[in-house]
């Protein structure tokens, strides 16, 4: 995200935890105790890898949202 908005100097990127919404006073409220205002919020609270029902597969098959899982999938590959 923040390479695409880069240029975009209406735009500001920021990673932290989010404790509540203030949506009266467009803010977010954050666990350091800061608030952040906002004019248009757009949230993404992160994913889970999903196996469809088969939580057996979760064994032979990791996901890929981590350095962990990457080098995970790596040290697979070449051991295999």
């Amino acid at each position: 995200l923040r390479s695409i908005l880069k240029r975009q100097r209406n735009t500001q990127v920021l990673l932290g935890e989010v404790t509540g919404f203030d949506l009266t006073a467009n803010r977010v409220l954050l666990s350091d105790g800061h608030a952040v205002p906002f004019d248009t919020l757009v949230v993404a609270t992160g994913s889970t890898h999903h196996y469809f029902g088969h939580h057996e597969w979760a064994d032979r098959a990791p996901g890929l949202k981590t350095i962990e899982d990457a080098t995970e999938i790596r040290r697979r590959v070449l051991q295999a």
